[in-house]
């Protein structure tokens, strides 16, 4: 057996995995502005922030809202306008649209590298950058770390509301890493000849 590809093939499929949670709804819903929200979603989504911030330059007043027409406009949610990107990004990736996000110039690497469908997605997405994922990773390791110490410390012996119903150390619940690609019909539909462009 290749080990060495095995644990490659692992590292992907986390780094996808990643990828999949950043262009969900769900955790930027449970970020608080309090917590960097905002600078977060600017490190993870750059080309995102920059189309969206250039959208509110284009308006007046204080409660500023994407101009009417532009893509990222949808009742004025910039987390609803996140989704709008991701499904775009998705539909790039897929070759169902052009990409009108990346400069001209950026665009011709990507092309002459053949770059594949996922990393086109690691183009949009730096999700190594989000600090808010990295803490709930923190967050479980610690987690783990404190159950592996218990055990060690009190025999192997586990009360129930540690492990569960079943009995022994591998009975520790953890998370298979499962990757599900990015589907369209997941994010909002866009309004009709509406596009993306960071130029």
């Amino acid at each position: 057996m290749d080990y060495d590809k095995l644990w490659q093939d692992s590292d992907h499929l986390n780094d996808m995995k990643k990828i999949e949670i950043l262009m969900k709804k769900a955790h930027w819903q449970k970020a608080k502005v309090g917590d960097g929200l905002y600078e977060d979603m600017e490190r993870v989504f750059p080309d995102f922030w920059k189309l969206y911030t250039k959208e509110l330059r284009q308006t007046k007043g204080a409660n500023a809202v994407p101009r009417k027409g532009a893509l990222l406009e949808f009742k004025g949610s910039y987390k609803t306008s996140l989704m709008m990107f991701c499904k775009h990004v998705v539909a790039i990736s897929k070759g169902e649209t052009p990409n009108n996000i990346s400069t001209k110039t950026r665009q011709r690497e990507m092309q002459r590298a053949g770059i594949t469908e996922e990393l086109i997605l690691m183009e949009f997405v730096k999700f190594d950058k989000c600090e808010s994922l990295k803490k709930k990773e923190r967050e479980e390791t610690e987690k783990y770390q404190l159950i592996n110490e218990l055990i060690d410390s009190n025999g192997t012996e586990v009360a129930s509301e540690y492990i569960g119903p079943n009995k022994g150390i591998d009975a520790i619940e953890r998370h298979a890493i499962t990757y599900h690609h990015p589907s369209a019909d997941s994010y909002p539909p866009l309004p009709p000849g509406h596009g993306c462009s960071s130029s």
